[in-house]
């Protein structure tokens, strides 16, 4: 099976050491509450030797759980909680039942609005068929600040609509209110990042950035539009 492998601006930005992003083959979710409050950073990882390799990879937060889950599998997971030093092996149904007793999931038979393109993994293709408790998103980029903690976060749109026309898509709202709760508890400026690709994703796509700041509701602050090295350099000012 085929399975999308991230974006264009995030492997370029993975090799700037003032940016985490999540490597490829890497997850870093977000798991709400029905009021949609960050409870659960869950990272996820594509291998056992992928784990091996970024488990030290992503900050601590602290108004969350930090927890890990290894795919093993199409219906086959390891799981390890914050509270535990082991890892345990789950299948798809098993593992429903063990988010049923931690109160993330509702129902085991949903399905959930289809994605983008194409799916990111087996732990994707299971987590669309569940009901979750809360709305679900992920932690595409952090920028650090001097002594490498986190002081920005970013969620990356890409769209063939042109930068001047596009806008958040309401459909999104609840992933954009996860992530604005998110910052204000850690602290941390949440920005919006979007540039417009065509067809086959270049190089030449990530020249111009879009980048706006989520204000009260569904508003948005269209900060300007930037090349990559101003976007870097983070001349928006943060």
């Amino acid at each position: 099976m085929e399975f999308y492998k991230g974006n264009k601006l995030l492997n370029e930005l993975r090799l700037n050491s003032n940016f985490i992003s999540p490597p490829n083959g890497v997850w870093s979710l977000l798991y709400a509450d029905s009021f949609n409050r960050p409870i659960l950073n869950l990272r996820v990882y594509e291998s056992e030797s992928i784990f091996m390799k970024y488990r030290d990879y992503f900050p601590l937060f602290k108004s969350v759980d930090s927890s890990d889950l290894i795919i093993h599998g199409q219906d086959s997971f390891k799981l390890k909680w914050s509270d535990s030093n082991n890892f345990d092996f789950f299948s798809g149904d098993s593992l429903y039942e063990e988010y049923l007793k931690k109160d993330l999931v509702l129902d085991g038979t949903y399905r959930g609005k289809p994605f983008n393109s194409k799916a990111s993994s087996f732990y994707h293709i299971w987590q669309s068929k569940q009901r979750f408790t809360g709305g679900i998103t992920d932690i595409d980029l952090l920028r650090l600040d001097k002594k490498n903690n986190p002081k920005e976060l970013f969620e990356i749109k890409r769209s063939k609509i042109a930068i001047d026309s596009w806008k958040p898509y309401h459909n999104d709202k609840g992933g954009y209110e996860i992530l604005a709760t998110f910052c204000k508890i850690e602290n941390l400026e949440f920005t919006i990042v979007y540039y417009h690709y065509s067809t086959e994703e270049l190089i030449e796509d990530i020249t111009r950035l879009m980048v706006m700041r989520k204000l009260e509701g569904f508003n948005f602050n269209i900060l300007g539009k930037y090349n990559l090295k101003e976007f870097i350099d983070g001349i928006y000012s943060i």
